[in-house]
């Protein structure tokens, strides 16, 4: 391999930082110095056609949706061909992901140019306590020093001047007998333009919960719309000062994929979002 110095290819394929719809998403190899990249997205696996995605270690999806899922393919070439891998990972949106540890989850999501991160934090356990942690442009991780409100038993914590391009966070879980741990990582860019709704679990089988991007005093009227952009069902729904909605799937919606409306009873909101039902 000459005289170049590379990195150990430790990464036995491509990573994904989620794999559920809505949530934003980045897939990554192993950075290597000297190494070239080509990422290429096919419909399947036996697709004749792929569509050109991106020429680094790795590629960012700020809100996945069904046009984004696929099979991703990512040919790397290390020192002129001395080294070649092809790494290939199916992005479905269907949340086939590690869980993090004890089922700690981390979300985010982007809001005109802030990041709001949410997590669950159960105040009975004494036994642990949680540091959400921002990795800086050299790949260290470390503390974020703003303080997080408590509202339902979700920790939320607002970004207000992230730095520009992408930004990683995890959650830091600590226990009092000295172990630690690290839950999902989630990636968010300061460069989006509006507000993204997130819904989990979504895919969802009865309930799910909404996180908003501002809390709302004034509650919502909610609309359901099939593939075919049909309404199929309209509700309202009060908020009360929260900052995430528990909502129920109609009885009637069938399975599969459906566009929901939440638009504020203060007219001043209005935000959709992609949900699978199944």
């Amino acid at each position: 391999m000459g005289d170049a110095s590379i990195l150990p290819l430790a990464n036995t394929g491509i990573i994904a930082t989620s794999n559920c719809f809505q949530d934003s998403t980045t897939l990554s190899v192993d950075s290597i110095y000297t190494a070239t990249y080509a990422w290429y997205r096919k419909d399947s696996l036996t697709a004749p056609d792929s569509v050109f995605v991106g020429a680094g270690a790795s590629v960012h999806i700020p809100m996945l949706q069904a046009a984004d899922t696929g099979i991703y393919v990512c040919y790397l070439n290390v020192n002129a061909g001395c080294i070649k891998r092809i790494y290939r990972f199916n992005l479905n949106g269907m949340c086939h992901q590690v869980l993090s540890y004890e089922g700690y989850t981390l979300r985010g999501v982007e809001d005109k140019g802030k990041h709001i991160l949410t997590w669950r934090e159960d105040i009975t356990e004494t036994n642990t306590r949680f540091e959400l942690e921002r990795r800086n442009i050299t790949g260290v991780f470390s503390k974020v020093q703003a303080q997080p409100l408590r509202s339902n038993g979700y920790m939320r914590l607002t970004e207000h001047q992230p730095e520009k391009g992408v930004t990683y966070y995890r959650l830091k879980i600590i226990k009092t007998n000295g172990k630690v741990s690290y839950s999902n990582q989630v990636a968010l860019s300061a460069d989006a333009g509006q507000a993204e709704l997130v819904a989990y679990p979504n895919p969802a089988t009865d309930k799910y919960q909404v996180v908003l991007p501002e809390i709302n005093e004034s509650g919502f009227t909610i609309d359901y719309f099939s593939a075919q952009q049909q309404l199929v069902h309209r509700e309202r729904v009060a908020a009360n000062g929260l900052s995430q909605l528990m909502l129920t799937r109609p009885g009637q919606l069938q399975k599969g994929f459906y566009i929901i409306r939440l638009t504020g009873h203060d007219g001043k909101t209005s935000y959709s979002l992609r949900m699978m039902f199944r």
